[in-house]
């Protein structure tokens, strides 16, 4: 059973790109493609009553919640080349998520697809009709092929075959890619997603508005002349059509983009529609056809393309597939190796297995937290499992409490899905961005996770993850810098998560050592605390006996010794 209740915490509520192409490391801090000035759009000219007065639970008084411990660490991610095709041909679930007559093959380094041996490979098994070759870093080396008819076992056959010629790295059936929804400042006191998860207090430092800090959505389409959303998406690119125009198709019936889009970023304090996590500028992708489905091929290009845009850290993600695609998997890497955190949703379909992109190592799984009013749980909809790495506020309109965001042509619905609980935490990651320039992916990975409120079982489970974000503890944390890093001869010797801590810290070593010693001093030179280790990488420190003020941890080891300060609250 993995409907598991938490009482609601104790808090208060608050009084393009020029062409389809990657853009160059040159040019990297540019965003081409800026919005127009005059946009040919019909805009009603009331907006819709949502839902009736919203009736926040009552607060409970243990706010001393844990928080999450023994989170791993990431820093560079490679993953292997995975022929899914092959290791999934008897799985019916797989061929049920996938399209078998559109064929994605990938070249290795150095090879072409003129190449002899691969031009008479494709030509032997019908793969003649291209229909796509993605752009970016991988051009040249990708081509996606459509043959009538198509099904598993002939796709199954071309694969097994393509293994023993040389230069092709894989060879895959496109993957079917879906939202993850359902649908259902004037709004905000319908917001419970904020309130919960400790934004208020978050707000308290800043709302966002550095506009050198992009945040990326990665959606069907988005209105960004919304009164909620104009001030905030100014770039975008619409990869499935390869123009600048992001707008919806029919406004209508593709309104999800949107709706992330003011999850994570509607303008906040300006005395309309909702508030978003973050009001910093929004690069919008555009990945949705015309008859609403989202296209793989879109999806990897704006993948490779967002991944080379420098001021982008914060990547959001509410879409996904049953099937996994090495395609895919690879931009994804790609995109956290370069910088990027990818947040994205588990899945919809209630199962324990969550859905991809989301279960790659190179993205942040994030299910879906529901209430009743009175209590939060892990939705019935949301996908959990394994790879599950954080929750969010993701709505359960079956008790009235769904999640209130924009929608095209300056209207507002309440919406559910773990598609709406990953722009919580992308509006979170950005908001970090935002206040502590220097923090990386991997910075932001870990606070998120280390500093989440621990629902389940303690620690880490398949149902939670880490826990439910807590805005106000990842804040600090992002403002006091981590601690920053602490170095032996100029490599990286240790860092520390959270800063501030509250009743314990953990300790990331970057070096190999068998054994050692922490010491924490107060800053009179005093020794408070020391704690021994072993081989590892990682160590629990508990502060329960040390009072608040401002501390140094010292590590000595064989490798060296190392310092850094932190501060107990």
């Amino acid at each position: 059973m993995k409907k598991f209740s938490h009482l609601l915490l104790r808090v208060l509520p608050v009084c393009g790109i020029l062409a389809a192409m990657a853009i160059p490391v040159s040019a990297q801090n540019e965003i081409p493609n800026r919005k127009p000035n005059n946009p040919n759009v019909t805009q009603p000219s009331q907006s819709v009553e949502i839902l009736s007065e919203t009736k926040f639970p009552p607060p409970t008084t243990d706010y001393n919640l844990p928080i999450s411990v023994n989170v791993p660490v990431y820093n560079r991610i490679d993953t292997p080349i995975r022929w899914y095709a092959l290791e999934n041909a008897e799985n019916a679930v797989y061929w049920n998520a996938v399209n078998p007559e559109r064929i994605w093959v990938k070249l290795e380094q150095g090879y072409d697809f003129d190449d002899e041996r691969i031009a008479e490979f494709l030509q032997n098994h019908g793969l003649t009709e291209k229909v796509g070759e993605p752009v970016g870093p991988q051009s040249g080396l990708v081509r996606i092929f459509y043959i009538e008819g198509a099904d598993a076992s002939l796709v199954v056959q071309m694969a097994r075959a393509a293994q023993y010629v040389s230069g092709i790295e894989f060879l895959e059936p496109s993957a079917i890619y879906k939202t993850h929804f359902t649908p259902n400042d004037p709004y905000y006191s319908q917001q419970w997603g904020p309130y919960v998860s400790n934004f208020g207090f978050a707000w308290d430092s800043s709302i966002g508005g550095n506009s050198y800090n992009v945040v990326a959505i990665i959606d069907d389409a988005c209105d960004w002349y919304h009164e909620d959303l104009n001030d905030v998406v100014w770039y975008g690119w619409d990869y499935a059509q390869n123009d600048g125009d992001i707008y919806p198709d029919d406004p209508y019936e593709h309104k999800h983009g949107t709706h992330t889009t003011g999850t994570v970023a509607a303008k906040t304090n300006n005395g309309i529609g909702v508030a978003g996590m973050v009001s910093d500028t929004v690069y919008f992708a555009k990945v949705g056809n015309p008859d609403g489905t989202l296209s793989d091929e879109a999806i990897y290009e704006a993948l490779y393309d967002i991944a080379d845009i420098g001021r982008i850290t914060a990547v959001n993600m509410s879409l996904g597939a049953d099937a996994p695609s090495a395609s895919i998997e690879q931009a994804c890497n790609y995109a956290w190796n370069q910088g990027k955190i990818l947040l994205v949703a588990s899945g919809n379909n209630g199962t324990g297995v969550i859905g991809f992109p989301a279960a790659y190592p190179s993205a942040v799984a994030i299910g879906a937290i529901g209430t009743d009013g009175t209590n939060l749980y892990l939705t019935d909809y949301s996908q959990y499992g394994p790879q599950q790495e954080l929750c969010a506020p993701g709505g359960d309109v079956s008790t009235g409490y769904g999640i209130v965001s924009c929608i095209p042509m300056n209207q507002y619905e309440a919406m559910e899905g773990t598609s709406m609980a990953a722009p919580h935490v992308t509006g979170l990651a950005g908001l970090m961005k935002h206040m502590n320039m220097d923090l990386s992916n991997s910075d932001i990975r870990n606070i998120l996770a280390v500093t989440a409120f621990d629902f389940g079982n303690p620690g880490w489970d398949q149902v939670f993850g880490y826990g439910m974000i807590n805005a106000q503890a990842a804040i600090q944390a992002a403002i006091n810098g981590v601690v920053g890093t602490a170095d032996i001869n100029g490599h990286e010797a240790m860092r520390i998560y959270p800063n501030p801590a509250t009743d314990r810290i953990l300790i990331d070593r970057k070096v190999d050592v068998s054994s050692g010693m922490y010491e924490i001093f107060d800053l009179s030179g005093r020794l408070v605390q020391s704690t021994s280790f072993a081989a590892g990488k990682q160590t629990t420190v508990h502060l329960q006996g040390v009072a608040p003020g401002v501390y140094v941890l010292h590590m000595r080891s064989e490798f060296g010794n190392a310092a850094v300060r932190f501060v107990k609250l």
